[in-house]
């Protein structure tokens, strides 16, 4: 998990790959966390019968020019008589010229046996982008997963929130 965020600058990583879209989107996925945490540091949510999902700030770096932390979301569900991640994704949000952005940077799922990360730290600690196609699978797998939540009702008030 990364604790030091010494890696490429996003925007240059966007801009090199000339998709402003996935810029947009990592605003909507920062807004998201943001509304799911409601300003706590962490929560757990429960809608209905589903399994509970939380959300986690785990790690966060202040300085003078910038401010980023990692943010874990989790479903957690028991399978075979076993904890699962089910999914679990990790997030890095900074800001990057005054807007908010959540970047996907690990995806687990131990129902489907997936692991991928969009990122690989460096010996140096830096953070050094895997391959296009990953980083594009955990987007993907990644907007999957918050339309779920929406769609289940975490947004709403009928969603059950309890701050950890």
């Amino acid at each position: 998990m990364p604790m030091s965020h010494n890696r490429h600058n996003l925007r240059a990583f966007l801009n090199d790959t000339g998709t402003l879209f996935m810029i947009e989107q990592y605003r909507i996925f920062a807004e998201e966390l943001m509304a799911l945490l409601e300003g706590a540091e962490s929560v757990e949510i429960s809608v209905g019968d589903h399994p509970p999902l939380f959300v986690d700030i785990i790690d966060d770096e202040i300085s003078a020019t910038e401010t980023r932390c990692f943010i874990i979301l989790t479903q957690s569900a028991v399978m075979d008589g076993e904890y699962t991640l089910s999914p679990q994704i990790g997030f890095l949000l900074s800001q990057q010229g005054g807007l908010p952005l959540a970047e996907p940077v690990t995806y687990q799922n131990d129902r489907t046996d997936t692991r991928l990360a969009a990122y690989q730290q460096s010996p140096t600690g830096e953070w050094i982008s895997n391959d296009p196609a990953i980083r594009e699978q955990v987007y993907d797998l990644t907007a999957a997963t918050l339309k779920d939540i929406r769609a289940r009702g975490c947004f709403d008030a009928r969603a059950f929130r309890v701050t950890r």
